[in-house]
């Protein structure tokens, strides 16, 4: 039986090797949302359970965590970052400038089966942005996208880009009711998951004739590849479907758009594209990285132009894009490109005591640290061998030795630890400047 002093199935410590990777990693990924002008916000991890349930309908609730509080609200974990942030628009927005865009870099939950890159506790970096519409606007939040993948050293992913009026349209045409085309995309954005027997048994259930099944699986099939490829045949192939033309030559003006901002390379067409919550009305992407470790889509987004109202706001279009910051790690370890221990802090100096010189040992170090300096002090009484063991382990780049020759001579060892040069400097020359001086002379050949 596990020890209930573990993390709750799904959910795990991060040790400092892993929290620095991610922090340095999440710094990267925002730094670019800051160059396109979005500015951090923060929600509550707690939620009232209609913020996810308004749009989606009580179905959602199989993977939300979800409770009464002691006064008997219907709270939940949060499970998706876009209604929280459409949330505080709602609340706030009439007073804001507008486009307004919001990152986020946080936790949510969500009660899955636990697998390799999949978690019930995982973290997302989210861009929404409010009050612009229009294809040059999800150009722009497209390229951004694929910026953000630059700076996580995965230049070579791939972006699906779709719309969802264009899937819509065409469900409907195969003779399924406006009441049930969500019913349909939500099977259909399950597609890889199931087997083909359960694919078709659920489309059924969600209302679409038999007939009609092996159209949809034609559809989806021919749907993906280059623009200027496809784009043209199903303009022509599907042209006497009432509605889809606006939103294929939408498509057509962000792939044109996407040109200019030099990420098209990176960006196919792919109509079939589902994603499967409820709040999407246009435009939809997903990015994945070619990859043989079964890690598949890292990351998605599209236009959600009804969402504010769902909260009570002013209309507002709105549109955004997730980052899976958990399976991007797990891809960046499968394919070899993090070394996590290099982003873990290393400590400048690191204080041998040497016999009963604890307290000079502490002046000393609390001296380098007023300076800013990153300090070590070793355990009193432990050998020299074993403090700097301990030195090692920290990656310390010098040791300074205090001990009663040190004191009653006034003179200090500097030792650099990965040359393994000493030097020698006085008490009062123990300041920044004078340091720095003597590890450029321990590291000089």
């Amino acid at each position: 039986m596990k020890s209930p002093y573990y993390p709750p199935k799904g959910m795990r410590d991060y040790l400092p090797e892993d929290f620095y990777v991610r922090k340095k990693l999440a710094s990267d990924v925002l730094a670019v949302l800051r160059q396109y002008g979005y500015q951090e916000v923060i929600t509550p991890g707690v939620e009232n359970l209609e913020v996810f349930t308004a749009k989606s309908g009580n179905a959602v609730t199989e993977q939300i965590y979800y409770f009464q509080d002691k006064s008997g609200r219907d709270l939940a974990l949060k499970s998706d970052m876009t209604p929280a942030i459409a949330r505080i628009v709602a609340a706030n927005g009439k007073a804001m400038q507008k486009p307004i865009r919001f990152a986020v870099y946080d936790r949510v939950y969500r009660y899955e089966r636990p697998q390799h890159g999949r978690y019930r506790e995982f973290y997302q970096i989210n861009a929404e942005q409010f009050g612009a519409s229009g294809e040059d606007v999800d150009a722009e939040v497209i390229a951004c996208f694929c910026k953000c993948f630059d700076a996580l050293d995965l230049s070579g992913v791939q972006m699906r880009i779709g719309h969802r009026r264009v899937l819509e349209e065409f469900i409907i045409s195969l003779g399924v009711s406006k009441e049930s085309v969500i019913d349909v995309v939500r099977v259909v954005d399950k597609r890889a998951k199931i087997t083909d027997a359960q694919y078709t048994r659920e489309l059924r259930l969600a209302g679409v004739p038999d007939g009609g099944i092996d159209n949809l699986e034609s559809f989806s099939q021919s749907a993906v590849g280059p623009v200027q490829i496809v784009l043209p045949r199903f303009m022509e192939k599907y042209k006497h479907i009432p509605g889809i033309a606006e939103p294929l030559k939408s498509l057509e003006r962000v792939f044109q758009m996407l040109g200019v901002y030099k990420q098209v390379d990176k960006c196919v067409l792919d109509l079939g594209l589902a994603r499967g919550f409820d709040y999407y009305t246009g435009l939809l992407y997903e990015c994945e990285f070619p990859n043989e470790l079964g890690i598949g889509a890292i990351g998605g987004g599209g236009r959600y132009d009804n969402l504010v109202e769902v909260y009570g706001g002013e209309p507002t279009p709105a549109t955004g894009f997730s980052i899976g910051f958990d399976r991007v790690i797990s891809l960046l370890e499968g394919l070899g490109k993090l070394n996590k221990s290099s982003f873990v802090p290393t400590t400048d100096f690191f204080v041998v005591v040497i016999d009963d010189s604890y307290s000079k040992a502490i002046e000393i170090a609390e001296n380098l640290r007023e300076n800013n300096w990153i300090v070590e002090v070793g355990t009193p009484m432990r050998s020299v061998t074993k403090q700097l063991q301990t030195a090692n382990r920290f990656r310390s780049k010098y040791a300074v030795f205090v001990g009663p020759e040190e004191i009653s001579t006034g003179y200090l060892r500097l030792k650099n630890l990965q040359s393994g040069q000493e030097t020698a400097l006085t008490m009062k020359d123990l300041t920044p400047e004078a340091l720095v001086d003597m590890a450029d002379a321990a590291n000089a050949p």
